[in-house]
């Protein structure tokens, strides 16, 4: 089992976060500058229960270089059982040689208590490119190699290469909303049937220069989730979140 610390850290890794400047954007604003997300999450799959959920980020953009740390945190509980327990931390930094391509290597850390996931370490690194850039909406791919090992609640661990295909999509709609949204597959690289799928839809709405609403739903897919060794009983392959809650930009 991972330990408290682990978690602590991980829980403060979570007030930091993924959005920021899109790959190709033109003139980038430079410096730091991100938000932190709270809300009420209704699960479905792993856990279904009403929850606490954290997520937030934090960007430093420069000319051609881009620094980024990203993260969430979910807890709950129910009739004085936790019910759900999980969190991520990750960083990435980028270089864009141009407007359009860019090279990047990220890495991640975390857990999920209901998975059966103590640890789950997730390095990797990759390639993308900037579909579309506008002054309202961008599309970035990206073709990544990513090393995954999974410490589970039982002792055991499972380690391997898999290959991320992704697309990125965001949309400014007005001024005060935007609309963005994420698609991941993750196939293993040794058994294509062995694969993850990650998605997501978030629209904000700023009610201040600082604070705003948000909606998000979010689904991952694991094609074979952990298998306890000793009751043989399998955990859900699909777990589906739906989130809405502040958004506090800073």
């Amino acid at each position: 089992m991972h330990t408290t610390d682990t978690r602590a850290v991980l829980a403060v890794l979570a007030l930091l976060a993924v959005p920021g400047c899109l790959p190709g954007q033109e003139e980038p604003e430079t410096g730091w500058r991100g938000n932190a997300d709270f809300g009420l999450t209704i699960t479905q799959g792993n856990s279904e229960t009403t929850n606490l959920a954290i997520t937030g980020h934090s960007v430093h953009r420069m000319e051609r270089q881009r620094v980024t740390l990203d993260g969430n945190f979910i807890r709950a509980s129910a009739e004085g059982v936790r019910t759900a327990n999980k969190a991520e931390g990750r960083a990435r930094y980028d270089f864009f040689p141009n407007d359009r391509f860019f090279v990047f290597a990220r890495t991640g850390v975390g857990f999920d208590e209901p998975a059966g996931i103590d640890l789950r370490v997730s390095p990797g690194a990759g390639v993308g490119y900037t579909v579309l850039q506008g002054a309202a909406a961008t599309l970035d791919t990206q073709l990544e190699g990513r090393w995954i090992r999974d410490s589970f609640e039982d002792g055991t661990t499972d380690q391997d290469l898999f290959v991320t295909a992704s697309e990125n999509f965001a949309w400014q709609i007005t001024e005060t909303t935007d609309l963005t949204q994420l698609f991941e597959y993750s196939p293993n690289s040794a058994d294509l049937s062995d694969f993850l799928l990650n998605g997501e839809v978030a629209l904000s709405v700023l009610i201040t220069s600082g604070l705003g609403l948000k909606v998000s739903v979010r689904d991952e897919y694991n094609s074979e989730p952990f298998v306890d060794a000793d009751t043989g009983v399998a955990r859900e392959k699909n777990d589906l979140a739906f989130v809405t809650g502040l958004t506090v930009q800073f």
